[in-house]
């Protein structure tokens, strides 16, 4: 019985260190986003807008991604996520 309490909280305390992990990824993803959307505003040449707004894409999906994975984990555990914001939230994305 002590053996099978202290496995549960081993298996709780790994999904705890997932779910925070994911939420600081989310965090740093969502930062990415914006600064990418202003590195496409603060550029002029042709080529480096083209890489701006593929880089826009590709932070968009990861940003969706992760917001998936911790709504799935959410649910699972029988909790509500809740978006986080930005640090630096003042910038609007594209």
């Amino acid at each position: 019985m002590i053996f099978q309490q202290a496995a549960d909280r081993r298996i709780q305390d790994q999904q705890a260190m997932e779910e925070y992990m994911i939420r600081e990824e989310i965090q740093h993803a969502l930062i990415q986003w914006q600064n990418s959307v202003a590195y496409y505003n603060a550029v002029s040449d042709p080529e480096l807008v083209d890489y701006a707004s593929y880089q826009i894409e590709a932070c968009r999906r990861k940003y969706e991604y992760l917001l998936r994975k911790i709504r799935s984990i959410a649910a699972d555990n029988d909790e509500q996520f809740i978006l986080p914001l930005a640090k630096n939230s003042s910038s609007s994305m594209g």
